[in-house]
């Protein structure tokens, strides 16, 4: 079974060239379109995982559904249990305390490979 079953999507005009970011956690613009992730940027929105490859102007398909997985494009070595979250200009990477997360990995895995996240956005709080 794949990760991409049984999910919940949305159907949102890139702001941009997304063409080489499937799989990238994708933000909300103030004009109601789709951006890549930035990393944390302040009143940025970080809704979801693209999960196609459109070009500026056209549609892109946004997983977004809590409790739901994904598959995702690792920025980094991930764990199995670790939080995730952007990282600016990159794919997916492991979040660090009081940081916001957008999901937990459910699959291990290294830098450019495709992983699996249980989206389940949030906030992840300092220790103590």
């Amino acid at each position: 079974m794949g990760a991409n079953i049984d999910a919940s999507d949305l159907s949102l005009v890139a702001a941009e060239d997304l063409s080489e970011k499937q799989f990238y956690i994708v933000s909300l613009t103030s004009d109601g379109e789709i951006t890549l992730a930035d990393g944390g940027a302040d009143c940025v929105i970080d809704i979801g995982v693209l999960q196609n490859k459109p070009e500026s102007g056209y549609v892109g398909t946004v997983r977004y559904a809590c409790g739901k997985k994904t598959k995702v494009k690792l920025g980094g070595t991930v764990t199995i249990g670790a939080r995730a979250t952007a990282s600016s200009g990159t794919a997916i990477i492991t979040t660090t305390e009081g940081a916001r997360t957008l999901g937990i990995f459910t699959k291990a895995g290294s830098t450019g490979e495709i992983g699996e996240l249980l989206l389940e956005p949030g906030y992840y709080p300092n220790a103590g």
